[in-house]
C-alpha cells in the first residue's frame, strides 16, 4: 500500500477519533462517553496504531528508493575533473594531479569518476622517462590531454565539428595556439585523444556490463605489448614430487618454483625454474553510433554523457566478445575458449547437447569430473562461465528418480552451480555442433586484460548527411590473453 493511501486512511480515523472526543456532550468529561462510543474510540486508536509502522515503513521505503534513483542518476552523470593547473613531470604536476582529486598509489595514477577511483596510467607515464620511440609518443599525448587547455579546446573542437558536420572545417576554426593544443592529442589514424577525465569514465563504467572484466586481472600499460614476466609450470604431477609424470592434465604446483623438503645440507636437484615472459598485445577496439544532429545541438554536455555511458555498455560487449571468443590474431585478443586449454567431454545423451534421463546421467557426472579435474590451488577463486541457455540444460538434468539435480535456490544471492558462482555470457557457444564449447571453469584471475588508457574520438563527416545523423566512433587500446591454463578447463560436446 502506498504512502498517499496509508495516509489517507489514517486521516480518516483521525477525523472520525476528533469527531468523538470534540462532542459537546462529554468533551470536558469522557467518562460521560456511550459505552459504544467509548468501544468504537478504542477501535480507531487501535487502527491508528496498526497504520501507523505501515505508514513509517513505506516512507522509509520511498526514501530508500529516492536513494537508489539518485544513485542512478549519480552514477549514469560522469564526473569530469581535470587539473586546473600544468601537469608537469616534477613535484608541482603531482601537486597540481592530487589537489583535482587524482589519486597515485602502488605506481598507479587513478583518475576521479562517478563510480569511485579508476586505475588509468602506471605512475611513469606522467612523471617518468620514456623509453622507445612508442612510448615517448604515448606520454606526450597523455601529458598534453591532462593540461586544462587541452579539454578546453577539444569541447570547443567537437561542438564545432558537430555544428559544421566535419571536424576538419571545425579544427580550422580553431585559433593557431588552440590548433597547437589540439594537435597533440592527434594519434597516428587521424582520431582526436579524448580528455582523460572522459577517458577514466567509460572506461571505469566497462566492469559494470562486461562480464570478463568482473572476472579477470586488469593491468595498466605504457606499451603497445603487456610484457609479463611468467615461470613456466612444472610438468604435470599427481604426488606433489617435481618432475613425476602424473594422470593429471595440469600441474599440481602453480609455476616451476617447485620443491620438497629437504635437510639441513640438501643436495641441490637440477630443478631450476625456466623464466620467460609472456607477451599480450594491444589491440584496437571500435565503438559507432549514429546521433540526430537535433540532438547534438542542444548542448555540449549531452552527447559527452551519452557517449560515457552507452559508448562504455558497447566497448563492453566487443571486450567481452574478444577475451571469450578472439582467435588471438591480428585484430583479436587470445579469447578464453580458443586458447591452447585442456578440454573435457560434457555430451548428455544426445549428441552435441548438455543433456541426460533417469536412467544415464550423461552430462551431470561429466560436469562433476571436469570440475574436479581442475587442481586444488585453483578452485577456491574457480567460477563458471557459459551461456544462459547452458545454464537452462544443466538446471534440467535429473537424477535417477526425475528430479531436478541442481536446482536454482529461489533465495540465493546468485547462481551457483556445485557450489561455485555461475557468470552468464552470450559469447560462450550454446552447444549444438560437434566440439562446441559450452562451458569454462576456472580461476579468471588467470586471465590478463592489458589496458592502455588512450581512447580517441573520430567523427563521420559526410557518410549520413541524407539522415541528418552525425557519425561518432570511439577506439579503445585493449588486449588480453590467459597466463596460466592450467588454471582453466574447457567442457566440449562431440
Amino acid at each position: 500500500m502506498s504512502v498517499k493511501v496509508l495516509a489517507a486512511e489514517l486521516g480518516e480515523v483521525h477525523r472520525q477519533t476528533q469527531l468523538i472526543i470534540d462532542d459537546p456532550r462529554w468533551r470536558d468529561n469522557l467518562s460521560d462517553m456511550p459505552g459504544e462510543l467509548k468501544m468504537k474510540l478504542e477501535a480507531l486508536l487501535a487502527k491508528a496504531e496498526e497504520i501507523k509502522p505501515k505508514l513509517d515503513l513505506e516512507h522509509d521505503l520511498e526514501k530508500k528508493a529516492v536513494q537508489v534513483r539518485d544513485l542512478h542518476q549519480y552514477l549514469d552523470s560522469p564526473q569530469y575533473k581535470v587539473p586546473r593547473g600544468p601537469v608537469n613531470a616534477d613535484g608541482d604536476g603531482r601537486k597540481t594531479l592530487l589537489a583535482a582529486g587524482w589519486e597515485i598509489k602502488s605506481g598507479i595514477v587513478y583518475a576521479p569518476t562517478s563510480a569511485g577511483p579508476h586505475p588509468m596510467y602506471p605512475e611513469r607515464v606522467l612523471f617518468g622517462e620514456p623509453q622507445g620511440e612508442d612510448e615517448q609518443r604515448y606520454f606526450a599525448q597523455v601529458r598534453a590531454g591532462l593540461q586544462p587547455e587541452y579539454k578546453e579546446v577539444f569541447n570547443k573542437w567537437f561542438a564545432s565539428a558537430i555544428r559544421t558536420k566535419n571536424e576538419a572545417m571545425a579544427f580550422t576554426l580553431l585559433e593557431p595556439q588552440e590548433q597547437k593544443a589540439l594537435s597533440e592529442g592527434i594519434d597516428q589514424s587521424g582520431g582526436y585523444l579524448v580528455p582523460p577525465d572522459m577517458q577514466a569514465e567509460v572506461l571505469a563504467r566497462l566492469p559494470m556490463d562486461s562480464v570478463m572484466r568482473g572476472l579477470a586481472m586488469v593491468r595498466q600499460t605504457s606499451r603497445d605489448v603487456l610484457r609479463f614476466p611468467r615461470i613456466q609450470p612444472a610438468p604435470g604431477t599427481s604426488s606433489g614430487m617435481a618432475g613425476t609424470p602424473g594422470s593429471d592434465a595440469g600441474s599440481i604446483f602453480t609455476s616451476g618454483f617447485v620443491g620438497s623438503w629437504a635437510g639441513e645440507t640438501p643436495a641441490f636437484q637440477d630443478v631450476d625454474p625456466s623464466f620467460g615472459f609472456f607477451d599480450i598485445p594491444i589491440r584496437k577496439i571500435r565503438v559507432a553510433t549514429r546521433l540526430s544532429n537535433d540532438f547534438l545541438a542542444d548542448a555540449i554536455t549531452n552527447p559527452l554523457t551519452f557517449l560515457s555511458t552507452d559508448g562504455a555498455r558497447n566497448m563492453a560487449l566487443v571486450e567481452d566478445q574478444g577475451f571469450i571468443r578472439g582467435d588471438g590474431g591480428p585484430m583479436q585478443p587470445q579469447g578464453i575458449v580458443n586458447a591452447p586449454i585442456a578440454q573435457m567431454d560434457i555430451t548428455g545423451t544426445t549428441a552435441h547437447t548438455i543433456s541426460n534421463t533417469t536412467a544415464n546421467l550423461g552430462s551431470a557426472t561429466k560436469i562433476m569430473n571436469l570440475q574436479y579435474a581442475l587442481p586444488s590451488q585453483y578452485q577456491n577463486g574457480a567460477q563458471f562461465l557459459l551461456h544462459r541457455l547452458s545454464e537452462n540444460d544443466i538446471r534440467q538434468l535429473v537424477n535417477g528418480m526425475g528430479a531436478f539435480i541442481w536446482a536454482p535456490g529461489f533465495d540465493a544471492p546468485q547462481p551457483a552451480l556445485l557450489g561455485k558462482p555461475v557468470k552468464k555470457s552470450d559469447f560462450v557457444t550454446h552447444p549444438a555442433n560437434t566440439g562446441d564449447i559450452g562451458l569454462v571453469y576456472g580461476d579468471f584471475s588467470s586471465y590478463i586484460i592489458a589496458e592502455r588508457a588512450m581512447i580517441t574520438i573520430t567523427i563521420l563527416r559526410e557518410r549520413f548527411a541524407d539522415t541528418d545523423q552525425t557519425g561518432i566512433i570511439l577506439w579503445e587500446r585493449v588486449g588480453g590473453a590467459p597466463w596460466n591454463i592450467d588454471a582453466f578447463r574447457l567442457g566440449s560436446v562431440t
